[in-house]
C-alpha cells in the first residue's frame, strides 16, 4: 500500500490505473477514491471510476460519475462518450445518442465512438444523422454556451461553428460566437459573426458594439466608428460603447502618426517587404505582390497539427476534389507527372494519387511538410519557394495544382511565367482563387490574403501563352456556413 501522504493525485491516479490494467478493480477504486479524496472534481479519475463500475454493471453510479468528470471538465469528449455507453445500458438511448454526437463533435477522431453511436441507432431502428442536420443546431448552441461559461473559449467556438454549420440562421449564437472569437483574439472571424447576426436582425448595442471591437483590432478606423455610432443610438448611455469609441479617435491619431513612420522608413528602405506589409495592413497603400515568406511559415507551422480537420471538417473544404473532376473532365484516363505547389498537409495529393504516375509536393512550411511526408503518398517533397522550384525545372510536369494557395501569393504575373516554363507541351495548371469582382488582385486586410479577379487570370494565362479548359465557381469551402466565392481555373499549355 502506497503512503498517501507522499503522493499527491498524479502518483495516485497512476498507481490506480496500473492495478485497473491489471484487473485488481477493489484496488484500483481504492486508489481512485484516494485521488478524489484530495480533489473531489478531478476529471480523469471520476472517468475512470466511471469504467470501473461500468465493469462492475453499476451503470447509475457510473453514469454519476461520467456526469462529475463533464461537469467539471466539459469538453472532456471521452466522458461524454462513456456517459453514452451507460445511458445505453440504462435503456436511455435518446440521451445516449445527444452524448455520443457531442463526444464526435468534441472529438472528431474520438476512437470507438462513430462504431458503437451507428450500433445504437441501428438498434433504434433510427438511420444515420443528414449533414447538415438542423435539428442539433440548437442542442450544440446550448452546450457551447455551457463551455463558454467555464471559460473554454476554443471548444465553445468550436461547438458554435459547427452548430452554425447545421443552422446559419441563429443570430444570437452568431451574437455569442463573435464575442468568444474577439477573446480568442481572432478578429476577421468576429466581425463575420457580428455581421451576420446584423444581417439576420439581431441589431442590438452589444452586436453593433461587438463589431466596433472587432474592426478597431483590424484597424478598420471608419467603420468601427460607424457600428459604435450605431450602438449609441441604441443605447445612449452605455459607457463600454462610449470608452470604445474614445479609443477608436485616439488609435486613428496613434495610426495616422504610425503610417507616416513606415513611409519614412520604405523610403530610406524601398525593397523591405515586411514595411511594405505593415503600410499594406495599416493603411491599405501599396499592397504587397505576396505576403512576407516569414508571415506565412509563421502561419503555417502553428496551423499544421489542426489544419485537416480544421479546414475538411469545419470549412468543409473541397478544392481538391474540385480540381481533380476538372483534370479528369479535360483528359479522362491520363496518368501524370505532378507538381503540386503548396502542398500542405498533402490533402491535394491524396485526391490526386489516382492519376499520378509521379507526384512531387513543395511548401515554404517545414511543419505542413513534416504532416505530409506521414502520408506517404509523395514520391518528393521540398521545403522551398514556389516560384524557385517552377523556374529550376523546365518541361518536367504534366500537370501543376495550387489548390488554396495563391490567396497567400498575390500578384501571380512570376508564378504562370514559371508554370508556363516547367509544363511539357499539353501539360494542365489547375489552381483555386478566392473571387472578387473588383479589378486585379485585391488585399483583404481583415483576412490577410488575396482574393483575384477572373479577368486578371485570363490575363496572365494569354501573357504566357496558356489557353483556358474549365472555370468552376463553385465554393472551394464554407466560412461561417456560407460558402466562399472562389474559382477554380484549368489551363493548358499548348502542344
Amino acid at each position: 500500500m502506497l503512503n498517501l501522504s507522499n503522493n499527491g493525485p498524479d502518483e495516485l491516479l497512476q498507481q490506480a490505473t496500473q492495478l485497473h490494467n491489471a484487473g485488481n478493480l477493489q484496488g484500483a477504486e481504492h486508489y481512485y477514491r484516494q485521488v478524489l479524496a484530495v480533489e473531489p472534481n478531478h476529471p480523469a479519475a471520476n472517468n475512470l471510476l466511471g469504467l470501473l463500475a461500468m465493469q462492475m454493471s453499476k451503470f447509475r453510479d457510473a453514469a454519476e460519475m461520467f456526469r462529475r468528470a463533464i461537469g467539471e471538465k466539459p469538453e472532456f469528449a471521452a466522458a461524454h462518450s462513456n456517459l453514452a455507453s451507460a445511458l445505453t445500458s440504462m435503456n436511455r438511448g435518446s440521451e445516449a445518442i445527444l452524448h455520443y454526437r457531442l463526444a464526435l463533435e468534441l472529438d472528431p477522431e474520438l476512437p470507438g465512438a462513430p462504431q458503437l453511436l451507428a450500433e445504437l441507432l441501428a438498434r433504434m431502428n433510427l438511420p444515420p444523422f443528414p449533414e447538415p442536420d438542423p435539428d442539433f443546431a440548437g442542442p450544440l448552441a446550448q452546450y457551447a454556451g455551457v463551455l463558454a461559461g467555464r471559460k473554454r473559449i476554443l471548444p465553445a467556438i468550436r461547438l458554435y461553428e459547427r452548430s452554425l454549420d447545421q443552422n446559419p440562421e441563429q443570430p444570437e449564437a452568431l451574437e455569442v460566437l463573435g464575442g468568444l472569437l474577439l477573446q480568442a483574439k481572432q478578429s476577421p472571424q468576429a466581425v463575420a459573426s457580428f455581421r451576420r447576426a446584423l444581417e439576420l436582425g439581431r441589431k442590438t448595442a452589444a452586436v453593433y458594439h461587438g463589431l466596433a471591437s472587432a474592426l478597431h483590432k483590424l484597424f478598420e478606423f471608419k467603420p468601427a466608428m460607424e457600428a459604435c455610432n450605431e450602438a449609441l443610438k441604441l443605447e445612449p448611455d452605455n459607457l463600454d460603447v462610449q470608452w470604445t469609441q474614445n479609443l477608436i479617435q485616439a488609435d486613428i491619431h496613434k495610426f495616422e502618426v504610425a503610417i507616416r513612420n513606415i513611409k519614412v522608413a520604405i523610403a530610406k528602405d524601398p525593397n523591405n517587404k515586411e514595411l511594405q506589409f505593415q503600410l499594406a495592413a495599416l493603411s491599405g497603400e501599396r499592397p504587397v505582390a505576396a505576403l512576407p515568406t516569414s508571415h506565412v511559415v509563421d502561419t503555417f507551422d502553428k496551423y499544421a497539427a489542426t489544419f485537416d480537420s480544421h479546414l475538411v471538417q469545419r470549412l468543409n473544404y473541397r478544392g481538391p476534389q474540385i480540381i481533380l473532376q476538372l483534370i479528369l473532365a479535360a483528359s479522362p484516363g491520363q496518368a501524370f507527372d505532378i507538381l503540386d505547389l503548396g502542398c500542405g498537409t498533402g490533402l491535394c495529393g491524396a485526391a490526386l494519387k489516382p492519376v499520378a504516375k509521379r507526384m512531387e509536393g513543395v511548401d515554404l512550411s517545414a511543419g505542413m511538410i513534416e504532416r505530409c511526408r506521414q502520408r506517404g503518398i509523395y514520391d518528393e517533397l521540398q521545403v522551398a519557394d514556389l516560384v524557385a522550384i517552377l523556374r529550376g525545372r523546365m518541361n518536367r510536369y504534366d500537370l501543376i495544382t495550387a489548390a488554396d494557395v495563391f490567396e497567400y501569393v498575390g500578384v501571380l504575373e512570376d508564378v504562370f511565367a514559371g508554370a508556363a516554363g516547367a509544363l511539357r507541351p499539353g501539360g494542365l495548371f489547375a489552381f483555386s482563387v478566392i473571387r472578387t469582382d473588383e479589378a486585379g488582385v485585391v488585399l483583404n486586410r481583415g483576412v490577410g490574403s488575396y482574393m483575384h479577379n477572373l479577368a486578371y487570370l485570363q490575363e496572365l494565362a494569354q501573357k504566357h501563352g496558356l489557353t483556358q479548359v474549365m472555370v468552376n465557381d463553385t465554393p472551394v469551402r464554407t466560412n461561417f456556413g456560407r460558402p466562399v466565392p472562389s474559382w477554380t481555373v484549368l489551363l493548358r499549355k499548348p502542344g
